[in-house]
């Protein structure tokens, strides 16, 4: 999906000062994330901003027209199309809801709104059977499609699966037909490339535009639409589509140094164009790779694509999307996803005994070693510098999470507001400091007591060195022990560890959970 597409001679007013809907309004999922790491919310007021007047203008015939006067705020000509000038506005509806991590209403009630309207009035049966989108232009019907809608499929197809209305009943089928209907569009030219725009009339279905809509310039929304129903259904066809697309790039695209696009799809041997779009790299390219890889990669769970297919994180889902006031939530360890503290259930024992499930007998031994010794090995007479059993546990449960790249843990134990609570992340540098880095660090933190009335432990995070461990190819036990020698015992085979502490209140895991 591309936002900015050059803009025709044929809409020569546009230029003279209005703006397209494709452009001002596939912002969001950017400026949101932007502000939301930064901690500056003024990239989220901003396309806030200009969410609102997009919302409040009225709108001809229900559907969001392509231009509107940045001045006014008023609509320009009234012409609706999924494709050109609008495409990824609709997009970035139902992205930035996923994105928010089902927090942003405004985004899925704009999202449905639209969608019901275009449904109604521009999805369309030809008389075969085959479901496109039309365009409306001052309330008339064009019977054709932009190779660019062909990105709807995937659309509805995230719309039916993310979110639960009775709007979106019947959308999973308008996807079908739509990626069935981007396929036809390559399986009926010579190359088995697809064409720029195809019309639909009466004997001439999902064929080209005359000459001026018969190139192809490598673009990516059928591939996109049939990569996202390949995630919802595994239905093998769409495989069977993407690797004929290509092949059909192999063989009428492939250039010396790169890749080319075509200028008509309806010749045996077409001419090249000398041109390789940015874009079948960022997204060609990549949903290819991503409809014959494993769901787990760049889950759909856990990211959101922009409108040139690069990944960003889903809030909640994905411990990479970290805002800085997060530090106040808790982060499941069980779960892997970050909660406000109110709705978070706190785990212990139940993450161990999750995980220890997953070891074979060996491992299982070696854990249980590994606590027992660090339980008697580390009993203080100061109740204040217990490391509890229970506590290392829940610390060999945070090396698995390590392993997954998810790094951060904060206050699983216990939050119990309004007591505050001790929060510290150290770096010691071994050999430019005496004593014992643990005792030292300990001490660092129990300084903070006044803040949490009676810490009875801490729990020493060392993920960037059990990730050295990982990577050194031992297995599980080896890597638990490893650490706790090398954090807890002072070991000295990295010269730079780092540390996070929790403090937590005198109270048991299982009185907690």
């Amino acid at each position: 999906m591309t936002p900015s597409h050059p803009i025709s001679v044929n809409y020569a007013w546009a230029s003279g000062g209005s703006s397209i809907l494709s452009e001002f309004g596939t912002l969001h999922l950017e400026f949101v994330y932007l502000s939301d790491i930064s901690g500056d919310p003024v990239f989220r007021e901003k396309v806030n901003r200009i969410r609102d007047v997009i919302r409040k203008a009225e709108r001809p015939d229900g559907l969001y027209p392509n231009y509107m006067n940045p001045v006014t705020g008023k609509w320009g000509q009234h012409h609706t199309s999924i494709g050109a000038l609008g495409d990824s506005f609709y997009e970035y509806l139902i992205k930035s809801y996923i994105q928010s991590g089902g927090k942003d209403e405004v985004a899925r009630d704009m999202y449905l709104d639209a969608i019901s309207t275009i449904t109604n009035k521009l999805v369309m049966k030809s008389v075969s059977g085959l479901t496109y989108l039309a365009e409306s232009k001052d309330n008339r019907l064009e019977h054709k499609m932009d190779h660019l809608a062909c990105f709807s499929g995937g659309m509805y197809a995230l719309g039916a699966k993310k979110l639960k209305s009775n709007i979106t009943g019947n959308h999973m089928d308008i996807a079908e037909g739509i990626a069935h209907t981007c396929h036809e569009s390559y399986a009926r030219t010579p190359t088995g490339l697809g064409p720029e725009r195809f019309l639909f009339t009466e004997g001439n279905e999902a064929l080209g535009l005359k000459s001026s809509g018969n190139y192809y310039i490598l673009r990516p929304e059928a591939i996109e639409s049939w990569f996202y129903m390949w995630r919802f259904t595994k239905d093998q066809k769409y495989r069977d589509w993407a690797w004929d697309a290509v092949l059909a790039l192999e063989k009428h695209c492939r250039a010396e140094a790169g890749y080319s696009g075509v200028q008509n799809v309806y010749m045996e041997t077409p001419q090249k164009d000398d041109v390789q779009q940015s874009f079948i790299l960022a997204e060609t390219f990549k949903y290819l790779y991503l409809i014959f890889s494993d769901d787990s990669l760049l889950s759909l769970d856990e990211w959101v694509f922009n409108t040139e297919a690069h990944p960003l994180p889903v809030y909640g889902t994905n411990a990479f999307y970290r805002k800085p006031q997060d530090k106040e939530d808790l982060f499941s360890l069980s779960t892997g996803t970050v909660a406000p503290p109110a709705g978070t259930h706190v785990v212990g024992e139940v993450a161990y005994q999750q995980f220890k499930a997953r070891l074979d007998d060996d491992q299982q031994q070696t854990l249980k070693m590994t606590f027992t010794n660090l339980s008697v090995k580390h009993m203080s007479k100061n109740s204040q510098d217990i490391v509890l059993t229970g506590d290392c546990k829940l610390f060999t449960h945070m090396m698995l999470v390590g392993e997954r790249r998810i790094v951060n843990m904060k206050n699983v134990l216990a939050y119990p507001p309004p007591q505050a609570y001790c929060y510290g992340h150290l770096q010691i540098v071994m050999e430019n400091k005496q004593g014992s880095p643990c005792q030292r660090t300990r001490e660092e933190c129990f300084r903070c007591r006044r803040y949490a009335t009676t810490p009875s432990a801490s729990i020493i995070d060392g993920m960037d060195l059990i990730q050295k461990l990982i990577g050194s190819n031992k297995t599980f036990g080896h890597v638990a022990e490893l650490a706790f020698i090398n954090i807890l015992h002072e070991g000295e085979q990295n010269k730079r560890i780092y540390i996070v502490f929790d403090v937590y209140l005198s109270t048991s895991i299982k009185q907690v959970e």
